[in-house]
């Protein structure tokens, strides 16, 4: 699945759901990244997905100890 598909499907289901955890991103995305990558080439893609769309200004995190929760940008 291409860089464009997972950008849609995660901001669709942030769109459904408001927010995401970043474990309930990694098991939204996980098995549509290429099987060609390893577990660690998947969690970097991932990272970068995440940091691409939040520097674009589409979503946001706030932090805590556990994990970060992810959510649209209001616009």
């Amino acid at each position: 699945m291409d860089d464009k598909k997972c950008e849609a499907l995660l901001l669709d289901s942030l769109k459904d759901h408001g927010s995401l955890t970043k474990p309930e991103i990694v098991r939204l995305l996980w098995d549509v990244l290429p099987d060609q990558l390893d577990d660690k080439q998947k969690n970097n893609k991932l990272d970068y997905l995440l940091k691409r769309l939040r520097k674009a200004g589409k979503i946001w995190t706030e932090r805590n100890e556990v994990t970060s929760v992810w959510h649209l940008t209001e616009k």
